[in-house]
């Protein structure tokens, strides 16, 4: 009688071994989105603080009265003598391609006392399969990347 109990044993265990792998098969998934979902989070925080500070850089540069400069061409330069190329030389760790615009306006005139607004669009692309799920989910109406935008405004000194 031990034997047929020894035996019911032994196929009960490799019954548990195929239900563990079958548990894996679908907990796997999910825990990759999540794990995806957390780094991808992560990534665009991190750029959007850099595009935040950037704005504030240039801002701060631009009320101390540097000249405004213009997107693209000062953002390519070496230099950063202008609003402009200071706000895209503190952009360092982002992709200068993904940067759509960079504008500094003076919405009542560059008269001391009045206001310095500075303005950068970053197109931030997803680099895990994130973006795919997005779009998949929302009926392909949202990409595989999204727009930060971050805007800063200063006094003129």
């Amino acid at each position: 009688m031990s034997d047929v109990g020894a035996i019911a044993r032994g196929r009960g265990r490799r019954a548990e071994r195929g239900q563990s792998l079958a548990e894996l098969a679908l907990i796997l998934p999910v825990l990759l989105i999540l794990l995806f979902g957390v780094v991808e989070f992560g990534m665009v925080l991190k750029s959007y603080i850099q595009v935040t500070n950037a704005t504030r850089e240039g801002a701060r540069y631009a009320a101390l009265g540097a000249t405004a400069g213009s997107y693209p061409t000062n953002c390519q330069a070496s230099g950063d003598t202008t609003a402009v190329g200071r706000t895209c030389s503190s952009l360092a760790g982002l992709k200068l391609a993904n940067v759509s615009s960079v504008t500094v306006t003076y919405p009542n005139g560059k008269v001391s006392g009045n206001k310095v607004v500075v303005t950068v669009n970053y197109v931030y692309k997803f680099f895990t399969p994130v973006g795919g799920l997005i779009s998949l989910f929302s009926g392909g109406g949202s990409s595989n990347r999204i727009t930060l935008s971050s805007s800063t405004t200063m006094r003129l000194e």
